[in-house]
């Protein structure tokens, strides 16, 4: 079986933690790029079966849209690295 942590954010030090981490646990980490569109972010999902995100807040709500259109359905948790949203 394999498992991937999907990483939605501009590099930073949250970025680099959250590959190591995946390392630790024999994960592999999947990366998302500002220039991707939604139907982009969703063909990856679905071909990774992608369930975990870490993300920064402006992904996170972009996520969130994206989810009630009916995209990313396979995402269960998203973990933002910059706060939380209102």
């Amino acid at each position: 079986m394999n498992r991937f942590l999907g990483i939605w954010s501009k590099n930073n030090a949250e970025w680099m933690v959250s590959i190591l981490a995946a390392m630790k646990v024999k994960t592999s980490a999947v990366g998302f790029y500002d220039a991707m569109g939604n139907s982009a972010v969703d063909y990856i999902v679905k071909q990774t079966e992608l369930k975990t995100i870490i993300c920064t807040k402006d992904y996170m709500e972009k996520m969130i849209v994206m989810k009630k259109e009916g995209l990313c359905e396979c995402v269960r948790t998203l973990i933002c690295m910059n706060g939380t949203t209102a």
